[in-house]
């Protein structure tokens, strides 16, 4: 992955912590219609919503709006990192120990 992939995949998975699991679905579900549809707007109407509510600073966003076309890959990798969950070894418990 490159640099910019890496930031949007680390801002869902932040995103993802901050915010509930029916909220993510309908932010995805939007991010999804908007790309389908490609409204260039309303993918960044929905990013810069999403970000206000979860407080994170998506600073991947930034390559969108020098290039969309060329950077719309890392908007696939956001909302498809939305809603993930990476489980920690300590939550589960690691076997062996």
């Amino acid at each position: 992955m490159d640099g910019t992939i890496k930031s949007a995949y680390a801002c869902a998975l932040e995103v993802t912590k901050k915010i509930d699991n029916k909220k993510i679905k309908a932010y995805r579900t939007k991010l999804a219609s908007a790309l389908t549809a490609n409204d260039k707007m309303r993918v960044f109407d929905v990013l810069l919503q999403l970000s206000n509510y979860s407080e994170v600073n998506m600073g991947f966003v930034y390559s969108l709006y020098e290039d969309y076309e060329k950077n719309i890959e890392v908007v696939y990798a956001f909302v498809n990192a939305l809603g993930t969950v990476i489980e920690n070894k300590e939550k589960n418990g690691s076997q062996g120990e």
